[in-house]
C-alpha cells in the first residue's frame, strides 16, 4: 500500500469521523430543543395558568372582603377554598425550582392562615376585615413572585432552545467547511501525486544511439 492510498484512506475516515461527530452533536442539540419546549409548555405555560386561575379566586375573597359583605364571603369561601386546593395540588405536579418551591410553601402557609381566619369571621367588625385584607395582600404578593418566576425560568429556556439551534448551526458549518478542505487536498493529491520517471543507464543510452544509427 503505498503513501497516496494511505492518505486517501486517512481522508476518508476523517470524513466519517466529522459526519458521525457533527450528527451526534445535532442530536444532543435536537434533545435540549425538545426538553426546552417540552419545559415552557409543561412547567411554565401550566403554572402560569394555575397562578392565573388563583388570583382569579383571591380577588373574589378581596372584593368580598372590601364591601364587607361577610354573608358572601362565606358563602363563597368553601367552593373557592376547595377549587384552591386542587390548583395547589397542580401546582406541586409541576418541575418547581428550589426558589419557585420555597415560595408555593410560603403560599400554602399564608392561605391556611387566611382559612384560619375565615373560620372565625362571626361580625364585620374591623379587626375581621384588617386580618383577612392583611392575609390576602401577603397571598397577592407571594403570587407575584410566583409569576416572576415562571418569566425567569421561561426566558432561560428559551436562551437554552436557542443556544442549542447556535451549536448546531455552528457544527453544520464546520463540516460544510470541512468537507470542502477535504475535497481540494483530495483534489491537490490526485494532481500531484508521485509520477513515474524514466531512468535510462549509459550502456542503454549507447545501445540507443547505434540502433539508430543502423537504422
Amino acid at each position: 500500500m503505498n503513501f497516496k492510498k494511505i492518505q486517501l484512506m486517512l481522508g476518508v475516515l476523517f470524513v466519517f469521523i466529522l459526519i458521525l461527530a457533527t450528527n451526534l452533536i445535532d442530536q444532543r442539540n435536537f434533545e435540549e430543543m425538545q426538553s426546552s419546549i417540552k419545559t415552557i409548555y409543561e412547567d411554565r405555560l401550566v403554572a402560569q395558568d394555575i397562578i392565573y386561575d388563583l388570583n382569579l379566586h383571591i380577588q373574589n375573597k378581596d372584593m368580598a372582603n372590601a364591601l364587607q359583605n361577610y354573608d358572601l364571603y362565606k358563602s363563597q369561601a368553601g367552593s373557592i377554598n376547595k377549587n384552591i386546593e386542587r390548583l395547589l395540588v397542580k401546582y406541586e405536579a409541576t418541575k418547581l425550582t428550589p426558589k419557585e418551591s420555597d415560595l408555593l410553601a410560603d403560599l400554602k402557609y399564608e392561605i391556611q392562615l387566611l382559612t384560619k381566619h375565615e373560620v372565625s369571621i362571626t361580625d364585620s367588625s374591623n379587626r375581621t376585615h384588617d386580618l383577612i385584607e392583611t392575609q390576602l395582600t401577603k397571598i397577592k404578593s407571594n403570587l407575584l413572585a410566583l409569576e416572576q418566576v415562571q418569566l425567569e425560568e421561561g426566558k432561560r429556556a428559551v436562551g437554552k432552545g436557542e443556544k442549542a439551534i447556535y451549536t448546531s448551526e455552528l457544527f453544520t458549518n464546520m463540516e460544510i467547511c470541512g468537507l470542502i478542505i477535504l475535497a481540494i487536498i483530495f483534489q491537490v493529491i490526485i494532481l500531484t501525486g508521485p509520477k513515474k520517471q524514466l531512468n535510462f543507464k549509459w550502456g542503454d543510452r549507447d545501445h540507443a544511439k547505434n540502433n539508430s544509427r543502423e537504422t
